[in-house]
């Protein structure tokens, strides 16, 4: 099995294989991932930046999760609107 991209060797030993990734948290990942763009998570201007970058993402994805839903909601409606239609009214 490969070593996932995100993650050290040194922080990987600590999860389990079949685990994969979901032995850390976002916010680990993230300071995996400015380490390993040569910064300092540690650094007082970075200290807080995993925790940004998680919101943004919430915020970026429950866009598309709700634009998702819209679309499911407006095909069922328009199903039923068809068969009603269908049956003489």
């Amino acid at each position: 099995m490969t070593q996932p991209i995100a993650v050290s060797k040194a922080i990987h030993k600590e999860a389990e294989m079949d685990e994969g990734l979901s032995g850390f948290s976002t916010q680990e990942m993230y300071r995996e991932i400015l380490s390993r763009l040569g910064e300092d998570p540690s650094r007082e201007g970075l200290l807080a930046t995993p925790g940004r970058v998680e919101k943004s993402m919430a915020f970026l994805t429950k866009a598309t999760t709700r634009t998702r839903r819209r679309f499911c909601a407006a095909r069922s409606s328009m199903r039923t609107t068809t068969k009603w239609l269908s049956s003489g009214h």
